[in-house]
């Protein structure tokens, strides 16, 4: 009589163990991140710039009903630069980096348009739509602070503004070109109209 060798491996119970094992713990593991683990940092966004929640409607505002005068077509944002006063050094260099952040987007740049918000009229670099509104400034100064959690309005700022007529981000004055770049970027990107 011939013998059977004995089997080698694992036995039947303990295959299927690790067979099911390898498929529903990755599952648990992705459920409990996305729905019992918070986030861990301090904001699990990945934008660089302050959301306004809820975004402005210019149409509905009636402080804001000067920016309708900036013209978009569908899929169109302006990036709009606000600040007190006149143009000054500092504004014309804040409106120039926001027209450079425009002409590095390539085929985007059409999409693209540069505005200012100011309390009255000023010379401003070329390409850029001008609003002469005190009461226009204030308000996305008042929306800004309000959005950002600040104690007092924030005078100086860039924001977003949809085709739609939706201001929907803030960022400082003083943000980096990069980080407006970025979000800027993601937003074209999102809202491409095919």
């Amino acid at each position: 009589m011939t013998e059977t060798p004995p089997r080698r491996g694992l036995p039947a119970r303990v295959t299927l163990l690790l067979v099911v094992t390898a498929f529903v713990v990755p599952i648990l593991i992705a459920w409990w991140m996305a729905r019992v683990q918070p986030p861990a940092s301090g904001s699990h966004l990945v934008n660089r710039g302050t959301f306004i929640r809820p975004p402005l409607d210019i149409r509905a505002d009636a402080a804001l009903a000067p920016l309708t005068e900036i013209p978009l077509e569908p899929s169109e944002w302006a990036l709009v630069y606000y600040a007190p006063g006149e143009c000054t050094d500092t504004c014309r260099a804040a409106i120039e980096m926001l027209q450079t952040i425009r002409s590095v987007l390539g085929q985007a740049t059409t999409r693209v348009r540069v505005a200012a918000v100011l309390d009255r009229a000023a010379e401003v670099p070329a390409a850029t739509h001008l609003v002469a509104d005190a009461a226009a400034r204030a308000r996305l100064a008042a929306a800004a602070a309000a959005g950002t959690g600040a104690d007092t309005t924030l005078d100086c700022g860039v924001v977003f503004l949809d085709w739609r007529g939706q201001v929907m981000m803030y960022f400082a004055d003083t943000s980096a070109p990069a980080d407006i770049k970025k979000d800027l970027k993601r937003l074209l990107r999102a809202s491409q109209i095919k």
